[in-house]
């Protein structure tokens, strides 16, 4: 559904899920593309291609360094994330009514990438 600011999701929703995530800020320097000349984004961009086609209800990112947050309407997205990528449940904070934390690495650039078709 729709991506919305941090700021006006957290107003809007201020009992949402969280879900904060530690990964690379960027890829390797040496690569920039795929095998088809398509401009690869960055693991965080490629993260929010992904949500944007499992997320079904309102929802908003933010990013700061190696870190970003997600925060979701309803408790199916969250199985969503939860379920696709290692998570844990952590102190809850403020603004949200549970806290996550996943895991996404490297590792899983490749796979997500191949997933939402770019040729790698």
């Amino acid at each position: 559904m729709t991506k919305k600011s941090w700021n006006n999701f957290t107003i809007d929703h201020p009992n949402a899920y969280q879900i904060s995530c530690v990964c690379p800020p960027a890829l390797p320097t040496r690569i920039k593309f795929d095998n088809s000349g398509k401009r690869l984004p960055t693991p965080y961009g490629l993260f929010c291609e992904w949500l944007k086609t499992q997320i079904s209800g309102e929802w908003a990112t933010t990013k700061a360094g190696k870190i970003f947050m997600i925060k979701v309407s309803n408790k199916n997205d969250l199985q969503k994330i939860l379920s696709a990528y290692q998570s844990k449940k952590i102190a809850t904070q403020p603004g949200s009514s549970a806290s996550y934390q996943t895991m996404y690495s490297t590792l899983d650039y490749g796979p997500l990438a191949r997933h939402l078709g770019y040729d790698i």
